[in-house]
């Protein structure tokens, strides 16, 4: 939400944060938008004909009540509904952010599902093609589309990936996949700092990773400093050998994205953090936590970086490098992948100079392109019913 709150507050367009009756925000809410010149308002004054709503899976966090299990309404109803009588039929368009990459059909959600509940291969391909498999699906199917809320025809679903998915696009045509959402350019850091990588241990998981660098600390060429940050306690590195660690204290979001340009390498999560990495450019590792140990160990979340690896086998990059990547993600070859990180010049310099391009054409390609377009479509006087349908048929 902050990266789309700064793409079009760049543009011009006024941004507010409307808490209806003064009420409480998360603390996490107002630092994410800190610096996006994003104005808090308890009351709604109507200074401009209509109104983009801006929310993150709209379907869950501002639909009204349901019927039925699960039916309670979204913590933000109450400002969408306010919104809606607000400026009236057709003025408010609300424009839905789904997560990074999410791009699965039904059996594929299914199955995912069954998986990081611990499922092996051989069970879930026998449940997902028996009767009760069948009836799984079309339940999982009936209940994405209920809530995502894919039967309102103001709201418009963005889904940004890196990689097409027809399955889904055919399943759920109301649903729009595009280019990622790219936020604003890191600037270049003067201070570039090879023995210095970053971080970024969110997963609680992250742990699983400190015996893979106390296996490299003995065998560096030279010294290297890993600035790391984790809200988790058990991430808890110990020195080894030439391998030194600086734990970061909190840092604003201008401080943070100083120390993340500067860093020689990156260790990022989920799909934010990966693709600021993809826009600094040069080497990362990819991490985004695993349940289970062993061979029953299994990744959380694996489409982020599937969709990264699938554009990029599209453009030509080398198979060794998304090999790397692919099994640092799944948290296997530890050590020796950090050592290539480390030690090896040749690694570094297999990582593309340029981000990849999304399998869509303009504006299609680039989530924050889509935003500007359907802004200045939506303000020039269509209403929202008919530029959503026109976006869903990618008629732009």
């Amino acid at each position: 939400m902050g990266t789309a709150a700064r793409l079009l507050g760049k543009e011009g367009w006024p941004l507010l944060l409307y808490g209806a009756k003064d009420r409480a925000l998360p603390p996490e809410t107002v630092a994410n938008l800190a610096g996006a010149g994003v104005q808090r308002v308890a009351r709604l004054r109507q200074d401009a004909p209509r109104a983009i709503s801006l929310s993150f899976d709209w379907g869950v966090t501002a639909a009204p009540e349901r019927a039925g299990t699960l039916g309670r309404a979204g913590p933000w109803a109450l400002e969408s509904r306010e919104l809606e009588r607000s400026y009236g039929p057709g003025r408010v368009l609300h424009v839905s952010l789904g997560e990074f990459a999410r791009t699965l059909t039904a059996r594929e959600q299914l199955s995912e599902r069954y998986r990081e509940g611990g499922r092996s291969v051989r069970w879930i391909r026998e449940r997902v093609a028996s009767p009760a498999g069948a009836r799984d699906i079309e339940e999982a199917r009936r209940l994405y589309s209920k809530f995502r809320a894919f039967d309102r025809p103001d709201v418009l679903h963005l889904f940004p990936t890196f990689r097409d998915a027809p399955g889904f696009r055919t399943e759920f045509p109301h649903a729009v996949p595009t280019g990622p959402l790219w936020g604003e350019p890191f600037p270049r850091s003067r201070q570039h700092r090879l023995r210095s990588w970053l971080w970024y241990a969110s997963p609680a998981s992250s742990d699983r990773l400190l015996p893979g660098f106390s296996q490299i600390g003995a065998r560096l060429r030279s010294p290297l400093e890993i600035r790391w940050r984790s809200p988790h306690a058990s991430v808890l590195p110990s020195e080894s050998g030439r391998l030194h660690w600086r734990r970061l204290p909190h840092l604003e979001r201008r401080a943070w994205r100083r120390e993340f340009a500067r860093a020689g390498l990156r260790i990022v999560t989920g799909g934010r953090s990966l693709l600021e990495a993809l826009q600094v450019g040069g080497p990362f590792l990819y991490f985004n936590g695993v349940t289970g140990k062993g061979r029953s160990a299994r990744q959380h979340r694996p489409e982020k970086l599937r969709s990264l690896l699938a554009a990029w086998r599209r453009e030509g990059t080398g198979r060794p490098l998304w090999r790397d990547l692919a099994n640092f993600a799944r948290g296997r070859n530890l050590p020796t992948i950090l050592e290539r990180a480390a030690d090896r010049p040749e690694w570094a310099g297999a990582f593309p100079h340029h981000t990849p391009t999304a399998p869509y054409a303009p504006p299609f390609d680039s989530a924050g392109a889509l935003l500007r377009r359907l802004a200045e479509e939506f303000a020039a006087g269509t209403e929202a019913q008919a530029l959503v349908a026109r976006t869903r048929t990618r008629r732009l």
